[in-house]
């Protein structure tokens, strides 16, 4: 019910149709008149108007512990831990500025944790001289350590929880359609690591015009590790002339980390001819080596 300078206006399910049980936000608004681009006159010369604003609200806290070796017997490392949350009411950076809100009449409706929040990340480096040639540990004749000496292997690493998705049949609420664009979350709060994803996708339902959050990252995607590593060598041939090669590999370990499962709605489990749940793609790239040599004069 609603009530306008003392005038009642009742709307029941049975004068709007079927608009409560499917959702369908355009026809009930345009019923009790809430519908106020309705009215709006056109100008001919344009097929429609967009607004944007800077009403989006954001919140990032954070915290991070670090430990570093300084410069010790050729050896310097590094480690971070980060632990953050991110949460928003758009769901992406402001660049990406053609952001609809699933309710214009309440924002808040898409209060959510930001699609790029990634709760722990670790990373790290080290740098190691090897102990070989004139100065270290191990050395020889001069032509020995030109051979032996300047080689330095160094890393970089990180390993931290994936990015944030949502299950989506991108069906629009607002029209005469089952709006079902709307995630929500099992019952139970169980994904089973879709070992039966028919179980998952069956526990979906369409949403429901008096469900409070429509914010959309329901699923955590998979963790995500890579390690690069590099061989370099500097061997000065005289006082002016110097030779650097290097050995670099991206993805040192060939390991691999897969795309996150596919969580279209529109799209059944594979025991139906889908792909809900499937993972079907890599999602980093092989390993990769670079071979560069550099003469300096």
């Amino acid at each position: 019910m609603a009530n306008y300078g003392g005038t009642a206006a009742f709307v029941s399910a049975m004068e709007s149709g079927g608009a409560f049980s499917n959702a369908d936000v355009t026809t009930i608004y345009d019923s009790i008149g809430l519908n106020g681009f309705a009215a709006l006159p056109m100008d001919s010369q344009f097929l429609g108007t967009q607004i944007s604003t800077s009403m989006g609200d954001s919140i990032y806290n954070a915290g991070y512990v670090s430990l570093r070796k300084q410069l010790g017997h050729g050896l310097i490392l590094q480690g971070n831990y980060t632990y953050s949350h991110s949460s928003d009411d758009a769901g992406l950076a402001q660049s990406n500025v053609f952001i609809s809100p699933s309710d214009g009449f309440n924002r808040r409706r898409d209060y959510q944790t930001s699609y790029f929040d990634r709760r722990h990340v670790i990373t790290g480096f080290f740098i190691y001289d090897l102990p070989f040639g004139q100065g270290h540990s191990f050395g020889g004749s001069s032509f020995l350590n030109k051979i032996i000496g300047g080689w330095k292997l160094s890393s970089a690493d990180e390993l931290g929880d994936g990015y944030l998705d949502q299950c989506s049949s991108w069906v629009a609420t607002g029209s005469a359609a089952f709006g079902t664009n709307s995630p929500h979350r099992l019952a139970d709060g169980s994904l089973n690591s879709f070992a039966n994803p028919d179980a998952v996708y069956a526990s979906f339902r369409m949403p429901l015009f008096g469900d409070k959050l429509a914010g959309g990252q329901t699923f955590r995607g998979m963790h995500r590790f890579n390690m690069d590593s590099a061989l370099t060598k500097s061997t000065k041939i005289t006082e002016r002339v110097s030779f650097d090669l290097s050995l670099q590999a991206i993805n040192v370990f060939n390991h691999v980390d897969f795309t996150d499962p596919g969580m279209d709605l529109g799209s059944p489990p594979p025991s139906q001819g889908g792909s809900f749940g499937a993972i079907t793609t890599q999602y980093n790239l092989p390993r990769f080596l670079n071979i560069g040599a550099k003469v300096s004069f």
